[in-house]
């Protein structure tokens, strides 16, 4: 019995808690569902407000589109009265300016024509005097030809006439040149006698070394020597070097004959 009872209690007690939560997330929510339609009514005020707004500045663009609409048929309706007068008043230029055009033409083509018809007179003409002058260059042209012909025929005989002759001058001075040499130079004939020997001196190796040209070096210095020397003759201090020089340039023996 007591177990019931305290089993009881428990249950009791459980389920008041549990109704207290529950009550607790009752007004939790209650609040929560407070606010959220607090907040919807403020935005659909807000969202009718912008939308009143919206349909305000539509109503407006609408109107302008309208005014718009109108100036453009306005201006369209008078682009196309101009474009269709224009059309007719360049039609109508069109065709004076072919006409004219044509007319012109027409003048061009008597003018030409009666130009080309003169032309082909005065070539006529002009053909007919060039053809006789061509004639007459033409015997002309014939009769030089002949006389032509017969001086290169005379010619051709005389130059025949002169060919043969200095031929034959020349066999005959050639003959007379041949007999001359062969009479008058003959060559003398060989003799089997032995020419005397002579004798040959040979220069010594001391001779062919003086033969020998110095260096380059000693040319140049020699060169420059000889410029201060004569430098100092004409001061009248060098003579010494001079005699110097001199004996060394008479040292070199002369060459020798050899037969």
């Amino acid at each position: 019995m007591a177990s019931l009872n305290r089993t009881s209690s428990e249950r009791s007690n459980n389920l008041q808690t549990e109704t207290t939560k529950l009550q607790d997330f009752t007004s939790s929510m209650r609040e929560q569902w407070e606010a959220y339609m607090e907040r919807t009514e403020e935005a659909f005020q807000q969202n009718v407000s912008s939308i009143e707004q919206k349909r305000c500045f539509l109503e407006e663009n609408l109107e302008k589109c309208k005014t718009m609409i109108a100036s453009c048929s306005e201006q369209w309706m008078t682009a196309q009265n101009s474009v269709l007068a224009l059309g007719r008043s360049n039609a109508e230029t069109i065709d004076s300016v072919i006409s004219g055009g044509n007319e012109v033409n027409n003048q061009l083509d008597a003018r030409f024509s009666s130009a080309v018809t003169a032309g082909i007179e005065n070539n006529d003409v002009s053909s007919n005097s060039l053809l006789c002058s061509i004639d007459g260059s033409l015997k002309l042209d014939h009769g030089i030809c002949e006389n032509v012909k017969s001086t290169i025929n005379t010619s051709r005989g005389e130059l025949h006439d002169l060919q043969s002759g200095h031929h034959d001058k020349t066999k005959e001075i050639s003959g007379d040149a041949e007999r001359s040499l062969g009479d008058d130079y003959k060559v003398d004939e060989a003799t089997c006698s032995t020419p005397r020997r002579r004798e040959i001196k040979i220069p010594s190796s001391q001779l062919i070394g003086e033969l020998v040209a110095p260096p380059l070096e000693d040319l140049v210095k020699s060169f420059w020597d000889s410029r201060t020397s004569t430098k100092l003759a004409q001061n009248g201090n060098g003579k010494q070097h001079l005699l110097g020089l001199t004996t060394l340039e008479t040292q070199r023996a002369p060459l020798a004959t050899i037969n």
